[in-house]
């Protein structure tokens, strides 16, 4: 098993409604609040996420955690109706593909 990654939350920080967690460990990594989890369509692995704060491009490092689920991945494909996007903005609601079960009301969190 990599431990590399593996860091501790040493603050959070509140500004608006974002929320940006400063982790320490092997990589500093810093977490910045991006959106809310809406719904998951198992069948598809897919969980639709209301983009809240900022924009979330194809290629970024998100973290959706909640309750039950932790987990952290690349973000490969997403979509607007039905349609390929490679950016989402504040106000959209998004289909994710998601690597792992994601529930209604987790946070999705861009990691930089």
């Amino acid at each position: 098993m990599d431990v590399s990654g593996i860091g501790y939350v040493t603050h959070v920080y509140t500004e608006s409604r974002a929320q940006t967690a400063v982790c320490v460990g092997a990589r500093d990594m810093t977490e910045t609040k991006i959106g809310t989890v809406t719904h998951y369509y198992s069948h598809l692995h897919v969980a639709g996420v209301a983009i809240t704060d900022g924009e979330l491009h194809s290629g970024d490092t998100i973290h959706v955690k909640g309750h039950t689920s932790d987990f952290e991945q690349k973000v490969e494909s997403m979509e607007i109706d039905n349609e390929a996007v490679k950016v989402a903005k504040t106000g959209d609601q998004i289909g994710l593909m998601v690597i792992e079960h994601a529930r209604e009301n987790d946070t999705v969190y861009v990691v930089t």
